[in-house]
């Protein structure tokens, strides 16, 4: 029979009961990937994990136990939670997220024995039940309930992550609609930085190799618009306006690290696309005097946002160059369980599709609706 007391913290707000082996293929995943319902819905259904939403950090006691509540426990009760679990090694381990597999490993899970629980192989029945210990500071914060079934049917699945502390049972959340990003007012000039193919356009990201001493400058920048061509080195007096028309994007420096001896990895984040009217030496890069490029606004509908999506699907189980994102896996799971909307499958399909600067370039001139019918077409024909 098991039963035993844990004291233990958390900095995450969450507690988890699973086996790292379990969890293997959750390496590829950001940090907090066990808190977006779909991600811990699909874990819970194959009975991998079960959670604690705490709703704040700090320190709890949680005793876990094959038997049942104590009178005192059950006269306290506030919130069950039931879930699935199958015991596959003989045992599982409970804590708080350091010892996941992946970017949240902090801790080995074999140097805390005290935190492992053996338990038979099998499917059981998982009741978390949260505790009002405020009347007896004896009782726990939480009491876990390990039942065996002889069928995982036998146990319903939580419709989302679990949070306890009285804010179960409001409705789940819908992924987020982020916008492309924008400006609300554009400045007169920006500092202009070429980069060729390297150059993103507005809701792409992407990064580029500098010297190090440039990668110090943009750190320091907020804003710098990028082009893949020179622009002409005008004055910002001039109010040039003839000549071939040349575009570029006011891009967010999200980032530059040490990429080696002498050189570093900017991440840039395109926002909006401007017409550039020249340019003029600066401090430390020239300046380009811009104005705004106004697109068609018409956004998609609902049936090409789901056509875009499971093009984007199909070319990430497919197609080499999905790899080449930080997190393959992880999006592509999040792409198929629908957890984004078609601002980030744009973004996305910038990224890895592999297109010229000229190509992005004509697509951020279209509007929302045309950039995702043609970005489906894209992904249909190099999948």
């Amino acid at each position: 029979m098991l039963d035993t007391t844990l004291d233990l913290g958390t900095d995450v707000a969450t507690f988890l009961i699973y086996h790292p082996d379990d969890l293997a293929h959750r390496a590829d995943a950001p940090l907090g990937w066990y808190g977006y319902d779909f991600a811990y819905v699909q874990e819970a259904r194959a009975g991998r994990m079960v959670a604690i939403g705490t709703g704040s950090d700090g320190g709890y006691r949680i005793r876990l136990t094959t038997s049942e509540l104590t009178p005192a426990e059950a006269a306290a009760e506030t919130t069950r939670i039931v879930s699935p679990l199958i015991v596959r090694h003989g045992r599982v381990f409970v804590g708080n997220t350091d010892g996941l597999p992946g970017l949240e490993r902090m801790i080995d899970p074999d140097a805390h024995p005290d935190q492992w629980l053996e338990l038979a192989n099998g499917a059981y029945r998982v009741s978390v039940v949260e505790v009002d210990w405020s009347g007896d500071e004896a009782l726990p914060s939480y009491v876990v309930m390990f039942k065996a079934v002889a069928s995982m049917d036998e146990v319903e699945v939580p419709e989302r992550f679990p949070m306890h502390s009285r804010v179960w049972g409001t409705p789940p959340p819908e992924p987020t609609l982020l916008s492309i990003p924008s400006l609300s007012s554009l400045d007169a000039a920006y500092p202009l930085l070429v980069l060729g193919d390297d150059a993103v356009v507005p809701g792409q990201t992407g990064t580029t190799i500098v010297p190090r001493d440039m990668g110090k400058v943009l750190f320091d920048l907020r804003r710098v618009v990028v082009t893949a061509e020179p622009v002409p080195r005008r004055s910002l007096l001039d109010g040039f306006r003839g000549g071939p028309e040349t575009l570029g994007t006011v891009t967010r420096i999200r980032g530059a690290r040490w990429a080696g001896e002498a050189e570093s990895r900017v991440t840039l984040e395109g926002v909006q696309l401007v017409r550039v009217l020249g340019a003029s030496p600066g401090d430390s890069l020239p300046r380009a005097r811009v104005e705004g490029l106004a697109r068609p606004d018409r956004p998609p509908s609902a049936a090409q946002e789901e056509a875009l999506l499971d093009a984007l699907a199909a070319f990430g189980r497919t197609s080499k160059r999905w790899a080449s994102q930080s997190h393959p896996l992880w999006t592509l799971d999040r792409v198929e369980a629908r957890n984004v909307r078609w601002p980030e499958a744009i973004r996305i399909a910038l990224d890895t599709l592999g297109l010229t600067y000229a190509e992005r370039l004509g697509l951020a001139r279209q509007s929302d609706a045309e950039q995702v019918e043609t970005l489906t077409q894209c992904l249909r024909d190099a999948t």
